[in-house]
């Protein structure tokens, strides 16, 4: 095979490769459309909300809280965690949802949860939430009835801002927990 031959099957291959793709068929968008709405998807990309949280364990000293070693926490000692969070995004965030899950070893302190949001509970890893979850008891007699599930058992704490975030706006929520 000659050099001339290998570079005409290397020219014939390529204007093949072309008329297929030019060829393509009829209903699909056109490669200008296409780098339209690719265009179109980054700009909106740019114009979407982005909360960036942080997590902060503190220990209580004295009347106040100061962060600090959650490792070296001791049974029963209550420690509080601050979630912050700023939208450094360019549109607002609208119906931003935080899911804390409540960490082992731990258990929730009852109505410690904070922050200007609606707050509910999961007893369930976080598979369904609700402001007062139940579980079911068996009573003396028998029966079985629906009661407040203890604390102890939450497993989750969401908040539900209701109000949209504005961009730059910071939000805060605070919840505590128990060393077991």
């Amino acid at each position: 095979m000659t050099r001339f031959s290998l570079t005409s099957r290397f020219t014939w291959i390529a204007i093949g490769a072309a008329t297929i793709a030019i060829s393509g068929p009829l209903n699909q968008m056109p490669v200008i459309g296409s780098l339209f709405n690719d265009a179109v998807a980054i700009a909106q990309n740019a114009q979407r909300p982005d909360v960036k949280l942080s997590l902060i364990a503190e220990r209580r000293s004295g009347e106040d809280w100061q962060a600090g070693n959650a490792q070296s926490a001791n049974p029963g000692e209550v420690l509080r965690y601050r979630i912050k969070g700023k939208n450094q995004g360019k549109a607002a965030a609208k119906n931003f949802t935080l899911n804390q899950r409540i960490p082992a070893r731990t258990s929730y302190v009852a109505n410690s949860a904070v922050g200007n949001a609606e707050i509910t509970y999961s007893i369930d890893n976080g598979k369904s939430f609700t402001k007062q979850p139940l579980i079911q008891v068996k009573t003396a007699d028998g029966k079985t009835e629906m009661r407040p599930a203890p604390a102890e058992s939450y497993t989750n704490v969401r908040w539900r801002w209701n109000e949209s975030i504005a961009p730059g706006s910071d939000i805060t929520a605070f919840y505590q927990v128990r060393i077991r």
